[in-house]
């Protein structure tokens, strides 16, 4: 019986050994050798579960914005409102070429030009209709 307790100790002990030795992380980086395809990751790498570093995507760009003078800037927002009223006139100008169409553009532009809260209106409209997000 004490022949068997000693070789039952033996094995013990080989197991205990050969279970230590799958546990085994060299570069410590919580992937067992025996599964790491990454060995001697640098300490401190964050690693996915083979133990090989993370490769987190890039960002996405930002938004695209309109390239707008703040809404509290009324100088800057008059000159481009009317900046954008002349690029929708020569649009409609070659896009109708109707008599009296340039009369109506004009009568627009000083109602647009009345009131500063038309101004910005018009200013969200025309961002709006060519899909530009409005800056706050």
């Amino acid at each position: 019986l004490k022949q068997e307790v000693e070789a039952l100790k033996g094995r013990v002990s080989n197991v205990e050994k050969a279970v230590d030795d799958l546990k085994k992380d060299s570069d410590g980086d919580g992937v067992a050798d025996q599964f790491d395809k990454c060995p001697n990751t640098p300490a401190g790498t964050v690693v996915d579960g083979s133990g090989c570093p993370l490769r987190f995507p890039e960002p996405p760009p930002p938004p695209v914005t309109a390239d707008m003078p703040s809404i509290n800037d009324d100088q800057q927002l008059q000159n481009q409102v009317d900046k954008e009223l002349q690029l929708i006139r020569l649009y409609y100008q070659r896009k109708h070429n109707m008599p009296g169409f340039n009369r109506y553009l004009q009568m627009e532009q000083q109602n647009v030009g009345a009131n500063l809260n038309d101004l910005k209106r018009a200013r969200e409209q025309v961002l709006t209709n060519l899909h530009i997000p409005i800056p706050n």
